[in-house]
């Protein structure tokens, strides 16, 4: 039987086991490797379709906001991002997906909805540290400033050329999501463009 594992888009930017890490005095990145992804696509003016999947797994987000749902006895952790106005990115444990897939069915059954992982498709990185906002802004049009741009929030936007998506998890901590196939561009870019925070 085959047997087949996992591996990251960065596998060759891994050192000593660890997955793909850069650090200077401004900002640190790192891979997040492994996430469970799933995009769940659906009626989200269905106040119906909305309700059933708030019951199942967890209420979905607002457009602009990241909702967080912790590990249950019954349910996995999850976070949801909005994407589209009918559709959001489900982040989750690797190896979750299909238990949060399963979980979601009954609020698909009947209605033009859909669950998919994705999970092999995208690639994590977080950046924090005191420059993190400044760093991310030379890839992209954003305001990251704290003050239009807060904990929770995510949006869908071009980074670096690459289509992605920002979502503020702290005072100075991001996270891009970038397809698998421009992983190893975005990495590189974002290492070069942090040499200047280096003291």
């Amino acid at each position: 039987m085959v047997s087949l594992t996992a591996t990251s888009a960065l596998t060759d930017c891994h050192r000593n086991g660890r997955a793909a890490f850069f650090e200077n005095d401004g900002v640190t990145l790192e891979e997040l490797p492994f996430l469970g992804m799933l995009r769940l696509q659906g009626p989200g003016a269905d106040p119906a379709f909305c309700a059933q999947v708030a019951a199942l797994a967890m209420p979905l987000s607002a457009p602009g906001n990241m909702g967080v749902q912790d590990a249950t006895s019954s349910k996995p952790a999850l976070r949801c991002h909005w994407l589209a106005p009918n559709e959001w990115l489900l982040v989750t444990a690797a190896g979750a997906e299909p238990a949060v897939a399963q979980s979601l069915a009954p609020a698909l059954a009947g209605r033009l909805a859909l669950v998919t992982p994705i999970s092999d498709s995208r690639l994590a990185l977080a950046a924090s540290g005191p420059c993190a906002a400044e760093l991310l802004s030379k890839g992209c049009a954003l305001d990251l400033h704290r003050r239009q741009f807060m904990p929770g929030e995510t949006t869908v936007t071009r980074f670096a050329k690459v289509a992605g998506m920002i979502t503020r998890t702290g005072a100075e901590r991001y996270e891009l999501y970038v397809d698998r196939s421009q992983a190893r561009y975005v990495w590189q870019w974002l290492i070069d463009a942090a040499g200047e925070f280096a003291v």
